[in-house]
């Protein structure tokens, strides 16, 4: 098994490198459904747990990067008024295995007087999101 780590991982909006990325996430989410509770008389030890089952999926993915005053792609990304295709890499030298899925794009810039500017991007699912190989 080999340790992977984040210093060579790859992210792509809309078919374009996210220049000088430094940071990613992916959080997939599950709605949970409460069954209702009915009165059970004679209460039993069964009765006194609450019952979920599965709903829709969800996901959601957040990049870190510095930003690069050459390269406004993640801006442009969040100002098309469309969803955008994502791709996130663990390892640059593993391309066979990432997510792949359309988000609709946010973006943020923050700047100080003692550190570099930074963009933040983040982004909702539109519809299904896949991790390859599997294809889910």
């Amino acid at each position: 098994m080999a340790n992977l780590r984040g210093t060579n991982a790859l992210c792509y909006i809309g078919g374009t490198k996210v220049p000088l990325a430094n940071e990613w996430s992916i959080d997939i989410e599950q709605e949970k459904m409460e069954a209702p509770h009915t009165f059970v008389c004679p209460p039993s030890a069964s009765s006194q747990w609450t019952e979920r089952s599965g709903g829709y999926f969800s996901a959601s993915f957040s990049i870190s990067a510095l930003y690069d005053d050459e390269d406004d792609s993640p801006i442009d990304a969040a100002m098309s008024d469309s969803e955008q295709e994502v791709i996130l890499y663990p390892s640059c030298t593993a391309t066979t295995k990432y997510w792949i899925g359309n988000f609709w794009i946010d973006v943020s810039m923050g700047a100080s007087v003692d550190d570099f500017v930074t963009v933040d991007i983040s982004g909702e699912s539109d519809g299904q999101i896949k991790w390859a190989p599997n294809e889910v």
